[in-house]
């Protein structure tokens, strides 16, 4: 309409009379309203002024203020647009686990964490990628098969290489995948000028097999997130040493260990308030549906543009909705071979049993024997 901003919904049930005016209408301006997705793959030309004609549902995204504001009859000001680039991220502090992005921005700097492992075959998924690693039995691993070494809390252990070896099974001989590891112990040394009777020992260890273990790290090095993403592989657990200094509050300092998932690239327009055009934040294309209206005003951006979100919380929704859409790069694990003993319990126990079956009396069939 000429009179308001916005659409018009008019029911199908309403009868009225149309009349075709576009002849007597040419000085006569409609406001077309338009959607962040339309400015991203058509406007050229920014800054622009905006105002919001919907207000935005953002309580499914972010659990902080970022978009508050962003209400109807809000004048913006769309610096330009871009491809974000965030690193998707879990935090835990005790039985409590929150989600975040955290922008490429973000000034804070982090330490590495040694990683985790609940098997084998974690282990095995690293040797696949190229990973280095030494690591630390943390809880025993008791082996009934004599062809896999039982392992103890303590023991040290150097990734080498994966390989194929055929070990013996209720079904006969088959390939299974193992990790060879060397068997350290505190007094060895990494040097090759060992003579080979004292070379640590070898095992082959099947991916099935459990266990717990975790990484031995030397590396006190702090990093911010762009050289940390270039020397580690993600995802990682590192802890946040030194907050960055631009943000009043740093979400990312109270938790003990921060796990860097993956890298998020979407589009999005970089937006400021039309009041406090120095501080800007991102409207991701995507997620956000807010109807605008393009004002002819002239604007231009201040020098010095600080981006408000290096630090996003997500809502627990929306993060498990982004997961979901990520491509998953994880292998199944691998199925354990099964007991002999349990096997053949198992089809004991599965044989019907045969019972001798009573026909009533007066269903009895009589049978002859006829003598030629």
């Amino acid at each position: 309409m000429q009179m308001r901003k916005g659409f018009v919904k008019m029911p199908s049930s309403l009868e009225v009379d149309v009349v075709d005016i576009t002849d007597h209408c040419g000085n006569v301006i409609f406001v077309q309203p338009v959607s962040l997705t339309e400015i991203f793959d058509h406007q050229e030309k920014f800054p622009v002024v905006a105002e919001i004609l919907d207000t935005a549902e953002v309580h499914h995204l972010v659990k902080n203020d970022t978009y508050s504001a962003l209400q109807k009859g809000q004048k913006i000001i769309i610096c330009r647009k871009i491809v974000s680039k965030k690193v998707l991220a879990t935090g835990n502090k005790g039985k409590t686990t929150k989600f975040f992005y955290i922008d490429d921005s973000y000034r804070g700097k982090f330490r590495q964490r040694p990683r985790e492992f609940a098997s084998i075959f974690d282990l095995w998924t690293k040797a696949l990628e190229g990973t280095k690693l030494k690591v630390v039995v943390t809880q025993d691993c008791d082996s009934s098969d004599e062809n896999i070494p039982s392992l103890c809390i303590g023991d040290h252990l150097q990734v080498l290489h994966h390989t194929k070896t055929v070990l013996t099974t209720p079904k006969g001989p088959q390939d299974t995948d193992v990790l060879v590891c060397k068997k350290i112990t505190d007094d060895d040394d990494d040097d090759d000028d060992d003579d080979d009777e004292d070379a640590p020992e070898e095992v082959m260890l099947p991916t099935y097999m459990q266990g717990r273990f975790v990484e031995e790290l030397k590396d006190t090095k702090k990093y911010n997130l762009s050289s940390l993403i270039q020397k580690l592989q993600l995802p990682c657990d590192v802890k946040v040493v030194t907050k960055d200094i631009s943000m009043s509050n740093d979400p990312l300092v109270s938790f003990p260990s921060v796990r860097l998932e993956e890298i998020v690239e979407e589009s999005a327009l970089l937006v400021s308030l039309y009041d406090t055009d120095s501080e800007c934040f991102e409207l991701p294309i995507k997620y956000l549906n807010i109807s605008l209206v393009l004002l002819e005003e002239t604007v231009s951006l201040p020098d010095g543009l600080t981006i408000s979100t290096k630090v996003e919380e997500l809502t627990e929704c929306f993060y498990y909705s982004l997961r979901k859409d990520l491509p998953s790069l994880q292998l199944p694990p691998p199925r354990p071979p099964k007991r002999l003993a349990k096997t053949e319990e198992k089809i004991q126990r599965n044989k019907p049993v045969e019972t001798e079956k009573k026909v009533p009396s007066n269903l009895k069939v009589p049978y002859f024997y006829v003598d030629w």
